[in-house]
């Protein structure tokens, strides 16, 4: 009998645990993007002044591993996506979140991955139409 009782409290234990789990990345997800990106820069702001150069005023803007150049800039521009902007995908194409510990981080990071790929491709595509022609 013990043991029925001690099952039955667990599998509600579990039952209550993802039930506020759901709950929590339900709201989680709700966050608007200028919310989560204020986090993010004063996230970034505590770690040192050291990461906050003026790194835009260049004519390519560095970003670690991925660099967007000007005219990678001016083919996003013109696409006039609402979500995929310059400043967003300068934000986000360079993030490498877990899914696991951050979901609405790295699905955000993941879309800006796919639009910068497609930038590029675009840009390749413009080149070796100019090549042709």
């Amino acid at each position: 009998m013990k043991a029925v009782i001690i099952a039955g409290a667990t599998v509600a234990a579990v039952l209550l645990g993802l039930f506020a789990a759901g709950l929590f990345r339900l709201l989680w997800l709700s966050v608007p993007y200028e919310t989560w990106l204020e986090y993010e820069r004063e996230k970034e702001q505590r770690k040192g002044p050291e990461n906050s150069a003026g790194s835009a005023e260049r004519e390519e803007i560095s970003m670690g591993k991925i660099t967007i150049t000007e005219k990678q800039e001016a083919i996003i521009r013109r696409l006039n996506d609402p979500l995929y902007t310059v400043e967003f995908l300068k934000e986000w194409v360079n993030r490498n979140d877990n899914v696991f510990i951050n979901a609405p981080a790295a699905l955000q990071a993941m879309g800006a991955s796919g639009f910068f790929a497609a930038v590029r491709a675009i840009e390749q595509a413009e080149e070796s139409d100019g090549e042709n022609t």
